[in-house]
């Protein structure tokens, strides 16, 4: 069953978002799903230096569904078959680090073949 439902969404390309922040700032990624469903694939993330306060979330823009939090620099990351309930966009936010740390955040992800 699993393997019909992911081959919906092997035929669709896949996109890595990356971004970083400025000082003490979130980064967040959203996936806009349109009318499809999206599937994270692999998160990784770094900061400058050891966060005070790092944390990671997955949600569907409303609640968190994934939430982590991240007490050294990194890099880190993890795979992760997370799959969004339909027509909802996915919002991946890695938090402040605190002062004069700079956090990078990248996503993979996958939508829905129409």
């Amino acid at each position: 069953m699993l393997s019909k439902i992911l081959g919906a969404f092997i035929q669709h390309p896949q996109w890595n978002f990356q971004s970083g922040s400025g000082t003490n700032s979130n980064v967040a990624k959203t996936v806009t799903a349109g009318n499809r469903r999206v599937l994270i694939h692999h998160v990784a993330w770094s900061y400058s230096t050891a966060p005070t306060g790092g944390r990671l979330t997955i949600s569907d823009g409303i609640n968190n569904t994934f939430d982590v939090d991240i007490t050294a620099s990194g890099p880190g990351g993890f795979g992760v078959s997370w799959l969004a309930t339909k027509e909802t966009n996915v919002v991946v936010t890695l938090y402040a680090g605190g002062a004069s740390v700079v956090g990078k955040l990248n996503v993979s992800a996958t939508l829905e073949a129409e």
